[in-house]
């Protein structure tokens, strides 16, 4: 082993992203006097997904993107990212999500076996596809490692890919708490307007078609609605909020980086996941001292149901709309439960535990 710990990051692509955020708090983090970190994107498009790479740059980190514009074919692809991590020679590569998990079990079988791999499962995987299933249920039990970022990932891992419980970790995630911490105390609803803000993926995860649903039963109450993110249910959804006469009430922003500065008006962060591993967006939301509406199964292991943040069941469009216009109209109980969510949030969220955490398990499988 080089002086110096060698850690590759292998994520899909360079874009916003709750497992790409958490690489590039690592790559910047961690201790550059103990490890040297280089991330992989193993399937950015040819222009779209790399938002996210000039703050990997900006952090002093060296990437690679396996590229079709830039390499060709498959087996181009496969010989250029062969030999940029032969000639880099990792001692841990660690994988997340699927397609990363895929090139990790590959590269330390036939390009450097005597690394070893670990990967982090950050999500509960309802809506996988079959053979997606059949793959990791192959290739991650060879893992020296699996991370899990919460307990019911680790209790989903443990019983859908045969992972041995000496080689499953739980690890929860953590937020840089500093900037989330500084967003400004604002009177809720300074304006007399309700500022409702989405942040993530516009996927069928991420539940965004139920917040419309709820929101067009509340017409009658002065609310805005800003949605960050994209996916492939854009335009379904600009379709569904036009249907619902909505669209003058609603602004759309890609998600990126400076997302601190971006929600500092906004009062409540409403986060209607139908599954989440250990969401980031609801750690960064409370700790940024914002009301926060989700649903049970996005927060049952961070939110105390009423004491700091509110939960609703998943797909229950009624107590969606329900605790949207109860708290439109108890200001004051909203921004108790703001003001319990950041103290929360600054007592358990904090990356600094986390990093720790992940530095144990790395001399754990070096040693």
């Amino acid at each position: 082993m080089s002086e110096k710990t060698k850690i590759l990051h292998l994520i899909p692509r360079f874009s916003f992203g709750g497992a790409e955020n958490l690489v590039l708090e690592y790559a910047r983090l961690f201790d550059p006097e103990k490890y040297e970190v280089k991330v992989v994107a193993v399937r950015p498009n040819k222009d779209k997904n790399t938002a996210m790479l000039q703050y990997f740059k900006d952090a002093g980190v060296e990437v690679f993107a396996v590229s079709r514009a830039l390499h060709g074919g498959v087996w181009w692809q496969w010989g250029a990212l062969r030999k940029f991590v032969k000639d880099y020679n990792p001692d841990i590569i660690h994988s997340h999500i699927f397609s990363g998990d895929i090139y990790g079990f590959c590269l330390r079988r036939l390009v450097v076996p005597r690394a070893k791999w670990i990967s982090t499962q950050h999500n509960i995987e309802l809506n996988t596809r079959w053979w997606r299933r059949l793959a990791w249920n192959f290739v991650l039990p060879q893992a020296d490692r699996v991370i899990a970022v919460s307990g019911e990932v680790k209790k989903y891992t443990s019983e859908n890919f045969g992972v041995l419980k000496d080689k499953l970790e739980l690890l929860p995630n953590g937020i840089s708490l500093e900037k989330w911490l500084a967003v400004p105390d604002l009177k809720f609803m300074k304006n007399g307007e309700l500022r409702l803000a989405t942040i993530g993926r516009l996927e069928l995860q991420k539940g965004h078609r139920y917040l419309v649903e709820a929101l067009a039963q509340l017409k009658n109450l002065k609310w805005h609605w800003d949605i960050y993110g994209d996916g492939s249910l854009e335009t379904y959804l600009k379709e569904k909020i036009k249907k619902c006469g909505l669209q003058e009430r609603v602004s759309w922003y890609q998600s990126g980086g400076g997302m601190n500065q971006k929600i500092k008006d906004v009062d409540m962060i409403i986060q209607p996941s139908l599954w989440e591993g250990m969401s980031l967006v609801i750690m960064e939301a409370m700790a940024s001292g914002k009301l926060l509406l989700t649903t049970t199964v996005a927060g049952e292991e961070l939110v105390a149901h009423g004491e700091n943040g509110y939960l609703v069941p998943a797909k229950d469009v009624q107590e969606l709309a329900r605790a949207i216009k109860y708290y439109y109209e108890h200001s004051e109980e909203a921004e108790r439960l703001a003001h319990s969510a950041r103290e929360y949030a600054r007592r358990h969220f904090d990356l600094k535990d986390n990093l720790l955490g992940l530095e144990e398990i790395y001399g754990e499988v070096l040693n």
